[in-house]
């Protein structure tokens, strides 16, 4: 891909892994979950809705700081083509905790902060890709990627190979890591 290429990337769960997190929270409310079952795809059915709702403020707040980077993300933020942004849907009162962590783990060394964009829930992610003319983006969650434009090159980060391949849409293509997604694109 050339570096004209534009590249748009979901924070949570593609950037920042909540997985070891979405456990222990969901200890917190008596569920033993398995990686697989704690997927921004799966989990909902796993833990009842009220419990769910809580379980995620909690993750988005100060319990992010404590979330590791996925698995060779920092470093291959460095290696994309073209021009990223960062577009998240993180509610106004868990920003600061994104920003601090992105701080804290060198994201923003990479890129500037205008290219980092908070938007209120996942809907308002298209709009935003429309305006910036994203080419390529990477999200963990398949009903992101079908919001998108028809335009828009589909990548849904599974690294853990939860999503069934014959279940996705068309346009949508899994990458099982960082380094798949790179690959794809040339770096």
């Amino acid at each position: 891909m050339s570096n004209e290429v534009k590249i748009g990337l979901d924070l949570d769960g593609v950037i920042i892994d909540h997985v070891p997190n979405k456990i222990s929270l969901a200890a917190d409310y008596g569920f033993d979950l398995e990686p697989a079952q704690v997927s921004s795809n799966y989990m909902h059915r796993f833990v009842p809705r009220r419990e769910y709702e809580e379980l995620k403020e909690r993750l988005y707040g100060e319990v992010t700081l404590t979330a590791p980077p996925v698995k060779s993300s920092i470093e291959s933020l460095a290696r994309l083509p073209g021009e990223v942004h960062v577009i998240s849907a993180r509610h106004a009162n868990n920003r600061s905790v994104a920003w601090e962590w992105l701080e804290r783990h060198g994201v923003l060394d990479l890129l500037p902060r205008e290219r980092v964009v908070f938007v209120p829930d996942s809907r308002a992610k298209r709009p935003v890709v429309d305006q910036i003319g994203i080419d390529v983006y990477m999200d963990d969650q398949v009903r992101v990627l079908e919001m998108l434009s028809a335009s828009v090159g589909k990548y849904l980060l599974d690294s853990r190979l939860e999503v069934p391949r014959a279940g996705l849409p068309e346009d949508v293509t899994a990458v099982g890591g960082w380094p798949e997604f790179l690959e794809i694109l040339g770096s």
